[in-house]
This record gives C-alpha cells, structure tokens and sequence, in this order.
C-alpha cells in the first residue's frame, strides 16, 4: 500500500514539472512566425492563434536605412532599465500621401537566420510621396527573458543585422 503512493506522488510531481516546464517555454514564444504554405504563399502566423497573407502586392513604403541606439540606464531621466532603439528611416514610395502605416519586419543576422518578426505601427507619420519618416521603437531589455528583441539589437550592429520589411498597410491621408 505504501508503494503505491509514493509512485501516484511521483506521477504528480513529474506531471507538475511537465506542466510548469511547457508553461515557462510557452511565455518565450511572443512574437509572430512566417510560414509557407503548401501551395508556396507566404502567412504570418500570430501569437494569438490566428494567421494572415503576407501582402505580396506591391509595397507602398520601404526602409532606406536603420540605426541602432542602446542606452544604459538613467535614473534621472525615469529610465530604469537598458533600452535599444530601432531607428527606421521608412520612405513612402506609394505615389500617394499617406496617413499613417504598419509594417511587419523580420529581423535577421548576416547569415540570413530569423532573429524576430515584428509588427511596427507609425505614431501619426503624415508622409507625402518619396518624403522619410524617421520612426523609433523602443525595446526594453528584460534581464530575466532570453533571446528578447533588446538581446539581438545589443549584439549586432547594423553590418550584420538585416532588417526587411515582409507585410505593409498604409492609411490613405485626405
């Protein structure tokens, strides 16, 4: 009788590692994937369980250039953790003022090997026809998550680090 609950308290104990080990692996995978179908057309598989086309049309607006800038922490200014900025130089190439845009972007080494898909939307970015915004976005260093946005923008530099826009929706201005 004795034998038999020591192995169910074994069984449990094994089953709650199990259990918080797939739960700590799920919290890593917070960014979307880019996947090909079976019939070669490219999706965006989200977070959340849902997917979408990518937009294979032609693109409205482009990265001309990027920067990278990482900052230490700085109390005096309400900075309480590192932070990298993606400095984007996104130039509207649609022909057309636009209002606003979003952009899906992944992010790879020199190698070519996926780093992270991001999703990227413009503040208010009135831009007429070939103007250049110049967009920041901010990414938080987390010193308790691994291979997090901040991690790859600190360890690369703009020699070996691809960053390409994959999906792209622009808000017409009137």
């Amino acid at each position: 009788m004795e034998r038999n609950n020591g192995t169910k308290m074994i069984k449990i104990v094994i089953f709650f590692i199990v259990f918080l080990w797939v739960g700590l692996f799920s919290l890593n995978a917070e960014e979307n994937l880019i996947a090909t179908t079976s019939e070669g057309k490219k999706v965006i598989l989200n977070t959340d369980g849902t997917w979408s086309y990518i937009n294979e049309t032609e693109q409205k607006i482009t990265i001309v250039d990027f920067d990278i800038i990482l900052r230490d922490k700085n109390y005096d200014e309400s900075r309480y953790n590192k932070d990298a900025i993606l400095n984007l130089k996104v130039k509207n190439i649609s022909g057309n003022k636009i209002g606003g845009y979003r952009i899906t972007v992944k992010m790879e080494n020199g190698f070519g090997d996926l780093l992270h898909t991001l999703k990227l939307t413009s503040g208010n970015s009135v831009l007429d026809n070939d103007e250049i915004d110049n967009a920041n976005f901010v990414f938080k260093d987390n010193q308790f998550i691994d291979d997090e946005v901040y991690d790859d923008l600190s360890a690369y530099s703009k020699n070996n680090l691809i960053i390409t826009i994959v999906d792209s929706q622009v808000l017409q201005s009137q």
